[in-house]
């Protein structure tokens, strides 16, 4: 008698390496007229831009030098997405992806092909929360020092920076 074993092959994962801080946001990016839905998710000062049709890692967004520390919260709008790091930092980039790249430099895509708008820092401490307004002109942040800050992003400066807390941002 023939023994038939059922065979399992793994062809292929989606995976995200995400620290606990952050969790993972969904956004849709224009590449080349079309929109592609990636997984956004962080790992220390690294973020990670997954293809969630090809399951592959198509960008990333890093701290070089590791002068922000780790990303700690992640804000996306319509068109910006906005990093919060360990040192207060504030970071707002353009979801906008260039129509000028070809395929061998899309593989080799960075951090470069998104364009830093603004940076912000007026925490004195960790950044623990973000969130756009409506019209996607202002940013308000949260953070462990108990401040509350209100960035204009048309004119990029920080409007208001509310004090009083008496317990870290959530």
């Amino acid at each position: 008698m023939v023994k038939a074993y059922l065979r399992y092959i793994q062809e292929s994962v989606l995976s995200g390496l995400f620290g606990n801080l952050t969790g993972i946001k969904l956004v849709k990016i224009k590449v080349r007229g079309e929109k592609t839905q990636y997984m956004v998710s962080a790992c220390n000062e690294v973020v990670n831009f997954t293809n969630l049709h090809t399951g592959q890692v198509d960008y990333q967004i890093y701290d070089k030098e590791a002068m922000h520390g780790q990303v700690t919260c992640i804000a996306v709008s319509s068109y910006q997405i906005a990093f919060g790091y360990t040192s207060g930092t504030v970071l707002v980039y353009s979801l906008e992806e260039p129509d000028s790249l070809d395929a061998t430099e899309q593989k080799k895509a960075t951090q470069s092909n998104f364009e830093l708008l603004h940076q912000f820092s007026f925490h004195k401490s960790t950044v623990t929360s973000m969130i756009f307004s409506e019209e996607n002109t202002q940013l308000i942040s949260g953070g462990s020092d108990t401040y509350i800050v209100l960035y204009d992003l048309v004119t990029s400066t920080a409007e208001y920076k509310l004090m009083g807390h008496s317990e870290p941002i959530t």
